[in-house]
């Protein structure tokens, strides 16, 4: 294993295939999974106004392109990814690339071609609607008249393939086609070796395992017959794979309900899978987690937990998901390998934490990264929080993510925490023993490498501590130390919907980001402190001394030669402008020295200083309320939080913000309305009627 510092590029392939193709996506996606090793690459639908609205450059490891019909400005994007070192496939589509020498060309389409490549020959396929010309391409298959039929170029350290017959072929389409049946083999066999040897993609056979039994396992045998005589749930009902999930539906052989039994037989094959010895020995808890569900495989412990309701401080463990579930729809990679698991308890509304439960999100990030970090033997291990939710080895490598549900019944909250974090699985990125094997390779410390179920155990020791000490006490302890693992402090970012940077500086009492813009200052100021120039600055006392808050103002990055132009007049801007550049000459000149009057400079502008403050509590309405960000969205930069409305630019986070009123640091006027932190569809909280509770909501 190698924890490498490099940054490894996310594993998304990205299919686009026009609007309303549904089911070409479908078998795309299902052909292209079939050929990819499926515990390292998510294949997901890119969509046209994905393409012109969202970030999706940074966040593809390969783009996959069948249209007939490609608008000009979404053909032009793909270009600037392949201009970035992207990696791209084109099959039968109307894209050209002149700056790479590609061109494509109508042709009369739907007929059958045999394709030769390498050593695998005179493969039945269909042809596209279009052929290609490329300067300086690789010819890497040809059709039985030995025209190009598939051709590669490197262009700009990235690589693209060009397609005139259909590889990805609907395999209801190749069954039209005489001998296709006995040849789609090949047909994928090809499609492999591209993707693989000539993409760089790595290749596997893709086999998924059917969803099996949960054991239900406890450290007291007095305690599973108590349980045994509580649990009514014979049967687990997992439901359909989603859409999100289509192409896993296929491979699986599935499209229907699917139901699982739950079985006491601690001591069946299934069972033993887990170590339960090395999991009980490591659980310290009161209450978390002393009984188990556990399930070698299955869909989504979320939906295990969530079917299990009754049954509160229960942690349903897999030990590997097919349908693991990220924010805003996003596939969770979860390899054997991983700690994934979920807890379901409740909380009264009235407690500290039931007013804040917002916060169940860092807690659950922080349970996890502390309760490895504070063991001595693993303090030097760089394990770190990104907000809101996400786990981090260093600043690159994101190995692990937080998920939570929320059902609100009378004044109680039903909790629904997952959790997954790589221990022991070297892909999707890297995994904690990864970084172990690595320290102990550079130091020579021979720290022992953890299992899943060790991390399992001691994150819900500590998620209980946290959480009794948060209950008693208040939020302060529990900052102090969030702090100390968090990637944040003093970060610079870029509020996208108002083009202001602002710098974080911590939480506020709900878990949002808080934070000051840069102020700008255009005139020479001289402040003098009346008392020990060591004043508090803070929401009510801001104005009491100006030498201090000044102070407080630029060490926080605000420019002493900045300027707020607003909406200012040109005439009135190049009147500041002149004011400016002649008091930058008063403090630079030497005493007794003319002043220049040389050739006017731009003058750096920086928008006004104000506070990030949310004003309102949360609500726990019958809505999505933003709190949780979640699974496996491979985000490389540390300056991104989220694909879900954010823009990539260097050195900058980008956000969306709405429904905050933010206040001036001088004065106390409203400003605009703008949009919340915290990006939506992450936690999904439900109200329900006091009484028995109905269905539980979950993320889809």
């Amino acid at each position: 294993m190698n924890s490498g510092s490099a940054f490894v590029k996310p594993p998304n392939v990205l299919v686009y295939v026009g609007e309303n193709q549904q089911n070409v996506f479908k078998n795309i996606a299902t052909n292209i999974l079939r050929c990819l090793n499926i515990d390292k690459y998510v294949v997901y639908e890119l969509t046209k106004s994905e393409v012109l609205g969202t970030p999706w450059k940074e966040n593809v490891a390969l783009l996959v392109v069948l249209s007939d019909e490609i608008e000009s400005s979404i053909a032009e994007d793909f270009r600037k990814y392949l201009d970035n070192k992207g990696k791209m496939i084109v099959f039968c589509s109307n894209f050209d690339f002149p700056r790479a020498g590609l061109k494509c060309n109508l042709v009369p389409g739907g007929d059958k071609v045999n394709i030769s490549y390498k050593d695998i020959f005179n493969v039945p396929v269909l042809r596209g609607k279009y052929s290609y010309t490329l300067v300086d391409g690789h010819v890497l298959a040809t059709n039985s008249d030995g025209e190009s039929a598939i051709m590669k170029s490197t262009y700009n350290g990235g690589d693209f393939v060009v397609s005139s017959v259909h590889l990805a072929l609907d395999p209801e389409l190749a069954s039209h086609i005489e001998g296709a049946g006995k040849d789609e083999e090949n047909r994928l066999l090809i499609l492999k070796k591209i993707l693989g040897e000539e993409l760089g993609l790595e290749i596997k056979s893709a086999i998924i395992p059917s969803p099996t039994p949960g054991y239900v396992i406890v450290d007291d045998d007095k305690l599973l017959c108590e349980i045994r005589n509580k649990f009514n749930a014979k049967e687990i009902h997992l439901g359909k794979l989603e859409n999100s999930f289509a192409a896993t539906a296929e491979l699986l052989g599935t499209s229907a309900d699917i139901n699982v039994p739950v079985l006491f037989e601690s001591d069946s094959a299934g069972a033993v899978l887990f170590d339960k010895v090395a999991y009980f020995s490591k659980l310290k808890s009161n209450n978390f987690g002393h009984v188990m569900v556990y399930f070698p495989v299955i869909t989504s412990t979320m939906i295990a937990s969530e079917q299990l309701s009754e049954h509160e401080n229960i942690v349903v463990i897999a030990g590997r998901q097919i349908a693991g579930r990220g924010r805003s729809g996003n596939i969770w990679i979860s390899p054997e390998g991983s700690a994934m698991f979920t807890l379901h308890f409740s909380l009264s509304l009235s407690s500290k934490l039931g007013q804040r439960l917002s916060m169940l999100q860092h807690m659950a990030s922080l349970a996890v990264v502390h309760s490895i970090g504070k063991n001595p033997i693993y303090s030097k291990l760089d394990l770190r929080l990104k907000w809101p939710n996400d786990l981090y080895y260093g600043k690159e490598r994101k190995i692990g993510g937080v998920l939570v549900n929320t059902t609100i019944q009378g004044s109680i909250a039903h909790v629904y925490i997952g959790i997954g974090i790589n221990v022991a699985n070297e892909q999707p990125t890297m995994c904690i023993n990864s970084a172990i094997e690595a320290h102990n390779s550079d130091t020579g410390d021979t720290l022992p490498l953890l299992k899943p179920e060790e991390v399992i155990a001691l994150t819900l020791t500590e998620l209980e501590i946290i959480i009794d000490e948060f209950t008693k006490s208040g939020p302060d302890n529990f900052l102090s130390l969030y702090y100390s693992y968090w990637l944040h402090s003093g970060q610079r970012v870029t509020l996208s919907a108002i083009n202001k940077e602002a710098i974080i500086q911590r939480l506020d009492d709900y878990g949002f980001l808080m934070g000051f813009f840069r102020r700008s200052q255009s005139s020479v100021v001289n402040y003098q402190c009346p008392r020990q120039k060591n004043c508090v600055v803070d929401r009510v006392n801001r104005n009491r001394c100006q030498y201090c808050r000044l102070q407080k103002c630029l060490a926080l990055g605000m420019s002493r030669d900045a300027v707020k132009f607003g909406r200012m007049s040109k005439k009135q801007r190049e009147k500041v402008e002149d004011e400016v550049r002649f008091h930058r000459a008063q403090l630079v000149r030497p005493q007794g020295t003319a002043p220049s009057h040389s050739t006017p400079q731009p003058t750096e502008t920086s928008p006004d200083s104000s506070v990030f403050d949310h004003q309102q509590q949360p609500s726990s309405s019958n809505q999505h309320v933003s709190y949780i960000n979640s699974g496996y969205t491979y985000n490389g930069d540390l300056n991104t939080f989220s694909t879900n409305g954010y823009t990539y630019t260097p050195q900058a986070i980008q956000f969306d913000l709405g429904s905050t009123d933010y206040v001036d640091s001088t004065t106390f006027d409203p400003q605009q309305q703008l949009e919340t932190l915290p990006d939506a569809n992450s936690l999904l909280i439900t109200v329900v009627p006091p009484g028995p509770m109905t269905t539980n909501s979950h993320l889809g």
